[in-house]
């Protein structure tokens, strides 16, 4: 068996998957192609550019990796009940997106660092997303934002009374 084999006797792991990349230096494989975005986005047939999303809330914000943990700065758009970050203010195409529930956690995160003073996080259900602003009044805007956003989740869609009043 190739389990009794030196390893430079063993063969090479099948084409079909990647061993490049933080996913492999962990010892998992992932076929290649495959991204760590979720699977809502993964499903949508169009691709989410800053250009094609309504806004409630955006900016420029900085986010702290999920696996590797790098601080990276990121445009955020904040689009009903989806936090959308991106590259730049003019990208094509998303890099990933926060799915905000009635569960989500928004917290204003105290620190020691004098750069990271403005922190704030996003607790999801599978992850918790931490995030900060250059200034307290940007900080203190994406809180009310979220907290608004997931609020409205709270409250669940509006009944027909509730519709036909605001008309």
């Amino acid at each position: 068996t190739n389990a009794n084999l030196p390893s430079f006797f063993r063969p090479c792991p099948p084409p079909s998957c990647s061993t490049t990349g933080a996913s492999a230096r962990r010892g998992r494989r992932r076929p290649r192609g495959s991204t760590a975005r979720s699977a809502s986005a993964a499903m949508s047939a169009q691709p989410v550019s800053v250009a094609s999303l309504s806004a409630d809330k955006d900016g420029e914000l900085t986010k702290q990796g999920g696996q590797i943990k790098t601080w990276k700065r990121r445009w955020f758009v904040l689009s009903g009940p989806r936090l959308f970050y991106f590259k730049t203010k003019t990208d094509a195409d998303m890099t990933g997106v926060i799915e905000l529930t009635a569960e989500t956690l928004v917290r204003d995160e105290p620190t020691r660092s004098n750069k990271k003073r403005f922190m704030f996080s996003v607790g999801t259900t599978k992850r918790t997303f931490y995030i900060f602003a250059d200034s307290r009044t940007d900080a203190d805007a994406w809180l009310q934002a979220l907290r608004a956003a997931v609020d409205a989740l709270k409250a669940g869609p509006p009944s027909a009374q509730q519709q036909q009043q605001q008309q």
